[in-house]
């Protein structure tokens, strides 16, 4: 019953499409499954609804917005589309109000997970046990942290070697396994 929400290929130059649809005169912007199950059905129609979209952000912006309560996504992969709207030029506020967020937090915290290491970012995934998985939260306040500078770190270096003698900076052998 639901539309599906469809653009003209031709007015949306920027969108790309896998070379098997390079053929179709249309790009589906939101109900992807419903036109897989209309097709497994072999309906003969279904409703949509054209929109012409003046440029690629509000093109996106849409995708977003239609497809946002569609597919469960994870915060990490709901950080890296906020990332994706930000390069196109939308501000802060213009995503929280699009989101239907009152703050910015929740909106920082989802990009700062797409700064952490790939090895921590696999960490989020929510396939681990609840008892494995690192909480977005903290995965969050990671990604806020900011890298040091070079210059920075040489500064923490002096500080610490000024407080410490050199004797104490000594890494001890390693033990060797006897067995």
């Amino acid at each position: 019953r639901q539309q599906l929400v469809i653009t003209p290929r031709s007015h949306a130059p920027w969108a790309k499409c896998n070379p098997e649809h390079a053929h179709c005169f249309f790009l589906i912007v939101g109900g992807h499954r419903r036109n897989n199950g209309a097709m497994r059905a072999a309906l003969g129609a279904v409703p949509v609804k054209v929109v012409i979209y003046e440029n690629e952000k509000k093109h996106r912006l849409d995708m977003s917005l239609l497809n946002k309560g569609q597919d469960d996504l994870s915060h990490i992969e709901e950080g890296f589309e906020i990332m994706n709207l930000r390069e196109l030029g939308y501000t802060i506020d213009e995503l929280c109000l699009s989101f239907g967020l009152n703050s910015a937090p929740p909106l920082y915290m989802r990009m700062n997970l797409t700064k952490l290491h790939p090895d921590i970012q696999a960490e989020l995934d929510p396939q681990l046990a609840k008892r494995k998985q690192l909480p977005s939260s903290v995965g969050g306040a990671l990604g806020g942290v900011k890298a040091p500078t070079p210059d920075e770190l040489e500064e923490l270096l002096e500080s610490f070697a000024d407080c410490v003698s050199r004797e104490e900076l000594k890494i001890p052998p390693l033990i060797e396994d006897t067995e």
